[in-house]
């Protein structure tokens, strides 16, 4: 497994992942159309805390792995999810040069396979986030 780094070209590739993964989430509730992703993707690149890259086995994409500030997400196929490609990817991650020193993940509590490939990277559990629902329309 390797990295490489993004192209103006994998973007649609990440959009993919994005829509097809999106229930796993924490703040994206539905899929997103081409022109939202574009316009993030545009204003992400030239953040100096934007890291990227795309994930590669024997030279196929398999998956996606961006740090935003200090946020770490990981975006595998549905072929390689739960086959240890995500902890190897999450592993190789605390090696590149240039990321910031500390790096977090934040994981939806049902997202079990995640929760497992972060703490088998080395990922602590260190504060629980509580959400509630109101009846206000903002």
């Amino acid at each position: 497994m390797d990295f490489r780094k993004v192209k103006r070209d994998d973007w649609e590739f990440i959009l993919e992942l994005r829509n097809s993964l999106f229930k796993n989430f924490h703040k994206q509730n539905s899929p997103i159309k081409l022109k939202e992703h574009e316009k993030y993707m545009k204003t992400q690149v030239k953040n100096e805390k934007f890291w990227q890259w795309i994930i590669t086995e024997r030279n196929k994409d398999i998956g996606y792995i961006r740090i935003l500030e200090e946020d770490v997400s990981i975006l595998l196929k549905e072929e390689f999810q739960g086959k240890g490609f995500g902890t190897k990817a999450l592993r190789k991650l605390g090696k590149q040069s240039s990321i910031p020193r500390k790096l977090i993940g934040v994981i939806k509590v049902e997202n079990i396979s995640s929760i497992k490939s972060f703490e088998k990277a080395g990922y602590k559990l260190k504060t629980l986030i509580f959400e509630k629902e109101t009846k206000n329309k903002k």
